[in-house]
């Protein structure tokens, strides 16, 4: 009800970017719920019930996203019921749902990691947090001696022509 009768003329326009500073913060409290509750949504089955294929099709659908995004979701939802401290400070809007997902990545592959990169996405500090969590994967890569088999694993070879018909390779 509050946005359709917000018309932007009839603030103080001193007053316009408090307003946005708290609907940023409603929004984030919202979207964290969402991402915590979606792994319980999904174990409840209703998927099944609504005719989904799958807990990710129906979050899809629930939450006006791709099944990728949604299947992200899930993942960070179930990551965070191991990860209290990242799951409280989403749920309380403190951090955004990528910074979250960033965050559970990282700790859920090195728990020595979270209070770090949760300090990290308390500063809205996405590009640090997918840092941090990229190196925290590759700590524990390294010491579980997991790392050759993830760069076995994610070796690529792409080819393509360019507009002029020129041949280009991409490898990792």
């Amino acid at each position: 009800r509050l946005a359709g009768e917000l018309v932007p003329e009839r603030l103080p326009r001193g007053e316009v970017p408090a307003v946005v500073r708290a609907l940023r913060r409603i929004e984030q409290r919202a979207a964290g719920a969402r991402v915590v509750l979606t792994e319980a949504a999904a174990e409840a089955g209703a998927w099944r019930r609504e005719g989904f294929s799958s807990p990710e099709a129906w979050a899809a659908h629930h939450n006006g996203t791709s099944v990728g995004q949604a299947r992200s979701e899930m993942k960070a939802s179930k990551q965070l019921g191991d990860l209290p401290a990242t799951r409280d400070a989403l749920g309380k809007g403190e951090i955004s749902t990528d910074t979250a997902k960033g965050v559970a990545e990282g700790a859920t592959a090195d728990r020595g990691a979270e209070a770090g990169l949760l300090g990290r996405a308390r500063k809205g500090d996405l590009a640090g947090v997918r840092d941090g969590a990229r190196s925290a994967r590759r700590r524990a890569d390294e010491r579980s001696g997991r790392a050759a088999q993830r760069q076995y694993r994610t070796r690529s070879l792409r080819m393509w022509q360019d507009k002029y018909r020129e041949l280009i390779r991409a490898i990792r």
